[in-house]
Parts: C-alpha cells; sequence; structure tokens
C-alpha cells in the first residue's frame, strides 16, 4: 500500500482569520488520532495573515477517505464553507523516496578531508 500526502492551503474569509484557525487546531488531535494517520500538521503563514496550511500524510488513499467520511469531519467541511474562501488549493503526493533503513555512510566524513573546505583551501 502506497502513502499520501495531502497539501492544503486554506484562505479565511476577511475577518474570520483566528475564527478559521481555532477550527483547524481542533482538528488536529482527532486526526492524529484517526487510523491509517501518519502526520497531520496545521501551520500559520508568516507572509498573508489568514492563509492556513495542512500537511497530512496517510498510510492508504482508504484511510483518508474513512476519515473524510466520519461525522466530525462532516461537520467540519460545512464549517470550513462559511469559514474559508471557496477557493483552496489542494495537493496530493505520493513519497518517491522513502529513507533507507540503514545508513549508506560507512564511516564519519570530516571537513577537513574535502577539496572545498575551508582548510583544504588553505593548504593548496
Amino acid at each position: 500500500m502506497e502513502s499520501l500526502t495531502n497539501i492544503t492551503i486554506l484562505r479565511a474569509r476577511p475577518g474570520l482569520e483566528d475564527v478559521l484557525g481555532h477550527e483547524l487546531e481542533r482538528l488536529v488531535e482527532p486526526c492524529r488520532a484517526a487510523p491509517g494517520c501518519l502526520e497531520y500538521h496545521l501551520h500559520r503563514s508568516q507572509d498573508e495573515a489568514g492563509v492556513w496550511c495542512i500537511y497530512e500524510t496517510w498510510r492508504s488513499r482508504q484511510d483518508l477517505k474513512e476519515n473524510l467520511r466520519h461525522a466530525r469531519m462532516q461537520g467540519y467541511l460545512g464549517l470550513l464553507h462559511h469559514l474559508a474562501e471557496p477557493k483552496f488549493e489542494l495537493l496530493t503526493f505520493s513519497e518517491l523516496n522513502a529513507p533507507a533503513t540503514t545508513s549508506n555512510v560507512t564511516r564519519p566524513v570530516r571537513w577537513r578531508s574535502l577539496p572545498h573546505s575551508p582548510r583544504a583551501l588553505r593548504s593548496a
């Protein structure tokens, strides 16, 4: 089964920035506890007021679908309609190169042994 990651960008309707943020925060723990949720993070933009990002990774598309069908999510989706701008971004990703289970580094690398290190350049 292939995991998937969603990144959702939401913009609050004018004057509802903090209300949207509060409602999104209420979903974090229940979503993290949902079967199949591997990661669930909420971020607030530092550059644009009222912009929120949800970063979530699910074990499978089926796990995500079941979470969205849950009663708590139905109420949330209805609430979003009133708090967030109708147009939002949803991007879905699959991981191409999962981390290896063992390191391919056989010995520590020292900066002085690299040709571009300051010490190597001074002695050249």
